[in-house]
């Protein structure tokens, strides 16, 4: 049964592989039109010329002229042609051009050691010419000659050639005939036993061939036809089609009818097919690409799984250049699973991006689902299958650059799948103005405009912008009551908000050294509704009742900005490192919001309960800021750079940068200092990466809690006082080894990797790595299906290669109990052990409990026109899993392949 299965596939891939054999009619189809239009109108050139010359004799003339050029009123352009014997037989009426002939008509040349013009039959014949050797056979005591052909004859026009045993042609009738027709075209190799141009349109190929091997007497591989029609610009027919190995056939079908047209063209989408654990065997991607226009193309495609069932999916993308482009992506599902549930689903994506003028635009991104787990379970692409928020948005945006002002307006739905809860909005408009100066010019940028000189009052900026929201919030009726609560209501809230700021930053610095910015921000939110609250004694709750009528809230907040810049400079002169310099940049800035819930600004109203407890309810639909901020932040930075000279060649860059930065909170009642945050980055060497990021406690850590003492300010010796307390340290770092081979140097491996399946990869020079799911992520875009789990990323140039990170962490926020990780990681460990193998390794190791935490291994072997690749995970994420393939290696016949899969997801068709 596995036999018949396998066969199965096999006929299909030959079906719809074999569209790689229209390129043979292209080749073809140049080749024997540039013959036919450089010899139609030029038949009566040699003879006619060489005839007239005076010092012709009368049956014959014979030339030893290397080139010889004519023209006549029947052409539209000159005929050039050469040969080392150029043999007019003038009663005969034939031309016989012998040794490296060549003949060339506008972009066609021929090349043959011999060429034969027969004016009486208006036939040109272009072929080789018998080499003749004698070789003594010790067993016979005999000379056996051994015959070769020397000279056949190449037609090439616009970097295509043709290679035939012989090439006939008549001038009258414009068809064609070449016997052991040979070409390349496209990493692919043609070939016919007799190739005939019967019409102006269609050429005829008897037992005719085309394979990628690049062994051309005997390729490894084939597809074969006894019969061949080609209709140039139309389609090609081939009867019947079979697939050989080596020699031996192994698939075939009757007929096939294919596309054959330059750019994109309708046809069969080639399936992949495979073995699935929990599903079966399957055929995936079975279907028909449709390309009616050069503004629209659609495709539909199937997948079938024997155990599970069935899923169809549909693409439609349309484009118009600068105007318009979008798709339409649609899937339906009916599997039934191995607990005997059978489902019908769904999914539908729609995107459109439409500029109607250059000053508006349009974009609506909509993705619709039949119920909540359907990526989940039917999508490989783990962005999906984690994303727990189905969003789609429409927005239409427009723009008056000469006054810099923008409108917008947006429709959205967002559904989040763990709390059942639906965000619709509908609409958002909001128009903003930019920042412009209060007073002055706005057009004139910099501090001066010609001799005109900025005053202090022409730094004042301010900026506007005003939102109306409709917003409403829906929660399923089936939610569990558990889950249930005065919080997860439905509501409705409409509000027109007015945002409105100014700042100032001082056009100088002030003693000379600090930069001093001033900005406050208003808000003015406006209300449809509001709340009319009441406190009810018996229940000991505050009751809310929602009434239609207007209402507004207005709040602020405003800042006060620092800073300055130090500069430290050194020239130590020490081999190419020509100077360092320090850069110096504190910050200190102030803010400050007033308690808005405070009942004198009117936003809130206040009661007591029957325990004398005061409590507040906001008369709004949304909260009210519930307390007093006012904050200093404080920060530090210092970067590190360095100029080296290398000759002439002079080069910057930073060797590192320590930044640290804290607040304080002057209204919180006790730990008035934040934590102080500090981070070391580097990234000096090219191939080598390192963070650090440290957290500083100003506070001292007893009984389990967080005290109110500063450690700092104890009354301790000084000696014996502890600054600060270590609460979070973590160091990154990740370095990349590479080396090449003797052999490597002067022969460059192929830039198709076969390791797709690594646990890490690496994506950038500069080193950094990131785990395999997380790279096939981003291997997805926005046009890339979201079915398809396959993710081909290239390999290097290199005979080995290793990418090492390290990470630890330490968290002392309980110094009683700390806690460590210490993990390395090792992608992409790549060695060529020769030629043709290649074996990659990934792992990811817990350096602290000395535990391999998951690894995986990939074999590839190269065999001429094949392939094979193998794949083992032993652990890790969807272990244990393996995965082998061997497929033909030119991109054409990429799905001509035998691959299996083994493993426990079936979600991802292992």
């Amino acid at each position: 049964m596995k036999k018949v299965y396998l066969h199965t596939f096999h006929v299909v891939s030959i079906v719809l592989s074999f569209c790689c054999f229209l390129a043979i009619d292209t080749s073809l189809v140049f080749a024997q039109d540039s013959l036919s239009v450089s010899t139609s109108d030029s038949t009566k050139i040699p003879y006619l010329s060489m005839a007239a010359d005076s010092l012709a004799p009368a049956d014959s003339v014979h030339h030893t002229s290397r080139i010889h050029k004519s023209t006549s009123v029947d052409m539209d352009t000159t005929l050039y042609y050469d040969a080392r014997i150029i043999d007019i037989r003038v009663p005969e009426r034939i031309t016989y051009l012998v040794g490296n002939a060549v003949v060339k008509y506008k972009t066609m040349t021929l090349n043959a050691e011999k060429i034969t013009v027969n004016w009486n039959n208006n036939e040109l014949v272009a072929e080789g010419i018998p080499d003749t050797t004698w070789k003594f056979d010790p067993q016979t005591g005999d000379s056996l000659a051994d015959v070769k052909w020397r000279g056949t004859p190449v037609v090439s026009e616009k970097g295509q050639t043709m290679n035939g045993f012989q090439m006939y042609y008549n001038f009258k009738s414009a068809k064609a005939r070449v016997i052991r027709g040979r070409s390349k075209y496209d990493n692919g190799n043609y070939y016919g036993e007799s190739m005939k141009k019967v019409g102006k349109e269609i050429i005829n190929i008897s037992n005719g061939y085309f394979t990628s091997c690049e062994n051309e007497d005997n390729p490894h591989f084939h597809f074969g036809s006894r019969r061949i029609k080609v209709i140039p610009k139309d389609k090609v027919i081939a009867k019947p089609v079979v697939l050989y190995l080596g020699h031996i056939p192994v698939g075939i079908i009757p007929f096939a009818v294919f596309p054959n047209k330059t750019g994109r063209q309708s046809g069969l989408v080639i399936p992949s097919y495979g073995q699935s654990h929990d599903e079966g065997r399957f055929i995936r991607g079975l279907g028909y690409y449709w390309a009616p226009s050069d503004y629209y193309d659609a495709r539909g495609l199937v997948d079938y799984y024997d155990l599970s069932g069935w899923l169809l999916r549909g693409d439609l993308n349309y484009a118009k250049r600068y105007v318009l482009n979008g798709k339409l992506s649609g899937s339906y599902t009916q599997k039934l699973f191995t607990n005997g549930t059978e489902k019908k689903r769904w999914d539908l994506v729609v995107r459109h991006n439409h500029t109607i003028n250059p000053t508006m635009t349009l974009r609506v991104d909509g993705k619709f689902i039949s119920d909540d787990t359907y990526y989940k379970d039917y999508t490989p692409n783990l962005t999906e299958r984690l994303n727990r928020e189905i969003r789609s948005n429409a927005t239409f945006s427009k723009n008056w650059r000469d006054q810099r002002m923008n409108m917008s307006v947006n429709l959205s739905h967002v559904r989040d799948i763990d709390d059942k809860r639906t965000t619709l909005t509908l609409p958002q408009m909001s128009f903003s103005v930019s920042q412009r100066k209060l007073f002055g010019d706005n057009s004139r940028s910099g501090s001066s405009a010609g001799s005109q000189k900025d005053h202090w009052y022409n730094a004042i900026y301010y900026n506007y912008s005003n939102s109306l929201t409709n917003n409403e919030v829906r929660y399923d009726k089936n939610v569990d009551s558990t889950l249930a609560s005065s919080s997860r209501r439905n509501t409705l809230t409409r509000y027109w908000d007015h945002r409105g700021g100014l700042s100032f930053n001082a056009p100088q610095k002030v003693l000379g050294i600090l930069n001093i910015g001033l900005s406050t921000n208003v808000i003015s939110r406006m209300y449809d509704r509001y709340h009319r609250n009441t406190f009810n004694y018996e229940t000991n709750t505050v009751e809310i009742d929602t009434v239609q009528g207007f209402a507004a809230k207005t709040t602020f907040s405003t800042s006060v900005n620092t800073s300055t810049k130090i500069y430290g400079y050194v020239e130590p002169n020490i081999g190419k490192v020509k100077a360092i310099r320090h850069v110096i940049t504190p910050n200190v800035r102030f803010s400050y919001a007033p308690d808005f819930s405070d009942p004198k600004w009117g936003y809130v109203d206040e009661f007591q309960d029957i325990n004398g407890k005061a409590i507040k309810a906001s008369r709004f639909t949304e909260s009210v800021s519930g307390s007093e901020s006012k904050s200093m932040s404080i920060s530090l930075e210092n970067l590190f750079q360095m100029k080296t000279m290398d000759g002439e060649k002079e080069k910057k860059f930073d060797i590192f940068a320590l930044n640290s930065s804290t607040n304080y909170n002057f209204t919180a009642d006790k730990n008035k200092w934040s934590s102080i945050g500090s981070s070391i980055r580097s990234s000096a060497l090219r191939k080598l990466n390192m963070n650090i990021s440290m957290t500083h406690d100003w506070y001292r850590y007893e009984d389990n809690r967080r005290t109110n003492k500063i450690m700092l300010l104890e009354d301790k010796p000084l000696l014996k006082r502890q600054f600060l307390r270590l609460t979070n340290f973590r160091v990154s770092t990740s370095f990349r080894l590479q080396g090449k081979s003797k052999a490597s140097d002067t022969t460059k491996r192929t830039k198709e990797s076969a390791f797709t399946e690594g646990e890490q990869v690496t994506l950038s020079d500069d080193g950094n790595v990131m785990p395999r799911d997380e790279y096939l992520n981003q291997t997805f875009s926005e046009d890339e299906d979201r079915f398809d789990p396959e993710a081909q990323f290239s390999g290097s140039d290199i005979s080995w290669r290793a990418n090492i990170s390290l990470e630890y962490n330490l968290n002392k926020s309980n110094p009683d109990n700390p806690n460590r990780t210490f993990y390395m990681n090792l992608s992409g460990a790549e060695i060529q052990l020769t030629k043709n193998w290649r074996i990659n390794y990934s792992a990811r190791y817990d350096l602290k409990d000395s535990k391999l935490i998951n690894h995986s291994f990939a074999f590839y072997r190269a065999m001429h026109c094949w392939e094979a690749r193998f794949d083992w995970r032993p652990s890790g994420i969807g272990a244990p899993y393996f995965y082998f393939r061997i497929n033909v290696r030119s991109p054409q016949l990429k799905d001509l392949k035998y691959e299996k899969r083994g493993g426990r997801n079936s979600v991802i068709r292992y």
